[in-house]
């Protein structure tokens, strides 16, 4: 849990995180605790993502920051610079 909170890029201290997770990657229960949590906030994402994913556009227009674009947003800019 430790690792989570201070992952929050408003503390920068995400260097004290990612050691910690290092640190912490001996243990086991651990490394499966955290592969769960991962998991259910990949599954959150794409739930809560999914029915915005089709406003994105219209989001970008209108220069609306929104999480669920980010993505959207990157591949543009990498297929606009090619």
């Amino acid at each position: 849990m430790i690792v989570v909170i201070l992952r929050t890029p408003e503390l920068e201290l995400t260097h004290v995180a990612e050691i910690l997770d290092w640190v912490f990657m001996l243990f086991p229960h651990y490394t499966i605790t955290m592969s769960i949590f991962n998991l259910y906030q990949t599954y959150l994402s794409i739930k809560v993502c999914s029915p915005v994913l089709e406003f994105c556009e219209q989001l970008l227009i209108i220069n609306q920051p929104n999480s669920c674009c980010k993505s959207i947003k990157l591949l543009r800019r990498k297929f606009l610079s090619q």
